[in-house]
């Protein structure tokens, strides 16, 4: 009686294999993370809201908003105060709002 082997896969198949197997548990792994991040995103922008609505009676948050804005758009410059308000000002003098 003949008992049928089956052929042996080219060690490249194999490899190939495996490879794709840790590749799969990678891309589960960083989808995970990147939806776990996505997530806490949207929270933090739901909290965010929540802090303006909470403070938009005693606040002029706008205003408040502006000014951070230009805090960190200074923070970037190298230019000091002096030179930047003369800046401003001479673009201020050309834009009409």
């Amino acid at each position: 009686m003949w008992v049928r082997v089956p052929p042996r896969l080219p060690y490249h198949f194999i490899t190939r294999r495996i490879i794709m197997l840790s590749n799969k548990e990678t891309l589960d792994e960083f989808v995970q993370k990147l939806f776990n991040i996505e997530n806490e995103q949207k929270l933090l922008s739901e909290d965010k809201k929540l802090l303006i609505a909470e403070y938009k009676d005693k606040l002029d948050v706008k205003s408040v908003q502006a000014a951070i804005r230009i805090v960190k758009i200074k923070s970037k410059l190298d230019s000091s105060d002096e030179e930047l308000d003369t800046l401003v000002n001479a673009v201020s003098k050309n834009v009409s709002l």
